[in-house]
């Protein structure tokens, strides 16, 4: 991020010194941007679709000015969970409830060695107490893990798409719907099975030193509307990571399928609807895009303008 500044800035002094040469008269217009924004239009309503990113640091914004001119002009927010309705309090409760092993249990009875001391070598570098750790399920831990690394790097859920968008529409008294709730995500990934579990706890700790450098592709990949990019991230994750391939096959295939039935849904009302979801929930043969163009709605992806 700072080389990036320092380059911006020598090309900048570069311009003022050495005028550019005149365009060629033949010079093509660069083509459009596209953007993770796409037009559902549906036999009554219509559904502006964006592709959220969770996480993302202060300078992510200001959002492309199509992207907030469709928002304007919806009547609906619905995102995947609604932020606003959130008691922190009690879903800090709920996750713990979820979370933590009953008294006497702890995590090192149901990991293997192996992620034993990953984990280790992880709180040794972190600096981080044993004991916050010591009763978790390997998910909560790995949630929390992945969290605090890319925190560090100035990367927050505060600064995502979706907290964004639930505050511009509390702003504006727009109504907030929601594809999912808190409780179903915490439900789905507390009734994972312990070696997914443990997947998942093994493949965060491993990523550590690359996680924050990953958000920040994944940050450019977006900006640029590079569809192909991202989706590479994601087989990427599925090749280095085989065990995890049934948790894949649940938090993206099958829930794309839901969000894309409730999505169809809000067509056949008179309404327009601005749905946001992960990005990774659109692109590809399995993404919601894709599910609803095999039904025939008319789907426009919308460039920067």
């Amino acid at each position: 991020m700072r080389t990036h500044r320092l380059l911006s800035a020598i090309a900048g002094i570069a311009l003022a010194l050495f005028p550019a040469p005149p365009r060629p008269a033949a010079a093509a217009a660069a083509p459009p941007r596209p953007l993770f924004l796409w037009r559902v239009t549906g036999a009554k309503g219509t559904v502006f679709l964006l592709g959220s990113i969770h996480a993302a640091t202060a300078d992510f914004y200001p959002l492309p000015r199509p992207i907030e001119k469709d928002f304007r002009k919806s009547s609906v927010l619905v995102e995947e969970i609604d932020l606003n309705r959130q008691d922190p309090a009690a879903l800090r409760r709920l996750m713990l409830a979820r979370g933590l092993y009953p008294p006497g249990d702890s995590l090192d009875h149901h990991i293997s060695a192996e992620t034993k001391r990953a984990l280790q070598r992880y709180l040794q570098r972190s600096g981080q107490s044993p004991a916050l750790f010591a009763r978790m399920k390997p998910w909560l831990a790995a949630i929390l893990i992945s969290g605090s690394t890319i925190a560090a790097g100035g990367i927050s859920g505060k600064y995502g798409i979706d907290a964004h968008f639930a505050q511009e529409a509390a702003a504006l008294h727009k109504p907030i719907e929601a594809l999912e709730g808190a409780r179903f995500q915490l439900d789905l990934l507390s009734h994972l099975p312990e070696r997914l579990q443990e997947a998942m706890l093994l493949s965060s700790l491993r990523a550590v030193q690359s996680a924050t450098r990953e958000v920040e592709t994944l940050l450019a990949a977006w900006r640029a509307g590079d569809a192909r990019r991202i989706a590479r991230m994601i087989a990427h994750e599925e090749r280095r990571y085989p065990l995890l391939k049934p948790l894949y096959d649940e938090l993206l295939p099958d829930r794309n399928r839901a969000m894309a039935k409730r999505i169809a849904a809000y067509l056949d009302t008179p309404k327009t609807y601005f749905v946001v979801v992960g990005v990774g929930h659109l692109i590809g043969d399995r993404g919601i895009v894709a599910l609803l163009r095999a039904d025939h709605d008319k789907v426009e992806r919308i460039d920067a303008r």
